[in-house]
């Protein structure tokens, strides 16, 4: 544990914010220009994990620095010391999904929710962009900067994300990264990651955000498992939620699909069509145009026809107000 007060580089720190398995979280200040920080600090020890855990803090802050979106907590450096491992992260005020949720009585409206999702699935994308995978999506690795605004949501804690060819191994044989209700089914067999994992991650936290709960009956990982063994659908949100417009229904049951085939292939396509089900959401998003360019149409145009009727013309009637042109 570090003493408050404790000059850490060119920062004071001022109280704990947060803590985890192998590193705590400091607001600090600059001594520069009396600015706030949050510092996630790691402190060397002699375990037969040492190495591992410094390389994996190394890597983590190694691919925060590729980033540079406005839904991704912005990392200021990185500091590597005989007793010390450290990462400098903007301050983000608003605290995160899960103390939101909280406020909220569990649950967002359906408009908020989809640009909730839009800014994330925006933000993960410039990752997927440079080959990195986030890995752990859930309401707790979600911040706000600012707890009264939607689209200052950032995505933060990168311990276990991972570029697939070129990141080291750094995940032990028969281990799983991620957080057992949010993570892919894929993610415990240890394969290769892909950004269809993150989608479905995202798609949990929405079903989670409009309905006030979590798809599974019973969250246990040998429930859990069994389902993704047996490929057995999950409840639609449908289900815990009335009035629930079918568009969204299907986009959320389109994410959180088992098989990977099936699933919303990119977090830009995941963005552009709750786009074309929220018109709401479209008014008050600034980045549609750089959505639209990325979003998988060869995809739309295979599974949309796929789509209950009422479903895909509802769909096609948005994403042409967007602009975008399917061909069916």
């Amino acid at each position: 544990m570090f003493m408050l007060g404790e000059q850490i580089g060119t920062y004071r720190l001022q109280h704990i914010i947060g803590s985890g398995n192998s590193a705590t979280v400091y607001l600090a200040e600059s001594l520069i220009d009396q600015g706030q920080v949050a510092i996630k600090l790691r402190a060397r020890g002699h375990s037969q994990y040492e190495e591992t855990l410094a390389a994996r803090f190394i890597e983590s802050s190694r691919l925060h620095l590729l980033f540079c979106h406005p839904n991704i907590a912005w990392l200021h450096e990185w500091i590597e010391d005989q007793q010390f491992q450290a990462s400098v992260i903007e301050y983000l005020s608003g605290g995160t999904l899960t103390d939101h949720l909280i406020r909220s009585q569990g649950r967002l409206s359906i408009d908020e929710a989809c640009l909730l999702g839009v800014h994330i699935a925006d933000g993960l994308e410039h990752m997927h962009d440079i080959q990195v995978i986030h890995r752990d999506i859930k309401p707790d690795n979600l911040l706000f900067a600012d707890a009264h605004q939607i689209s200052s949501i950032r995505i933060a804690d990168f311990d276990v994300s991972k570029n697939p060819y070129t990141s080291p191994n750094l995940t032990e044989k028969g281990a799983h990264v991620g957080t057992l209700c949010y993570a892919a089914p894929e993610q415990f067999n240890q394969e290769k990651p892909r950004a269809a994992a993150d989608v479905y991650s995202l798609g949990m936290v929405l079903f989670e955000t409009m309905s006030g709960r979590l798809p599974f009956e019973t969250v246990s990982a040998p429930a859990i498992f069994s389902r993704f063994l047996d490929h057995s659908p999950l409840p639609k949100l449908s289900v815990f939620v009335s009035n629930l417009p079918p568009e969204i229904d299907w986009i959320i049951e389109r994410s959180i699909v088992i098989p990977i085939e099936s699933r919303i292939p990119s977090a830009a396509t995941l963005a552009t069509l709750l786009l074309a089900s929220s018109p709401e959401a479209q008014r008050h998003f600034k980045r549609t145009d750089e959505v639209l360019r990325l979003a998988r149409v060869d995809w739309l145009e295979q599974h949309l026809p796929t789509a209950p009727p009422l479903v895909r013309r509802g769909l096609m009637d948005g994403l042409a107000e967007l602009g975008l042109k399917i061909t069916l």
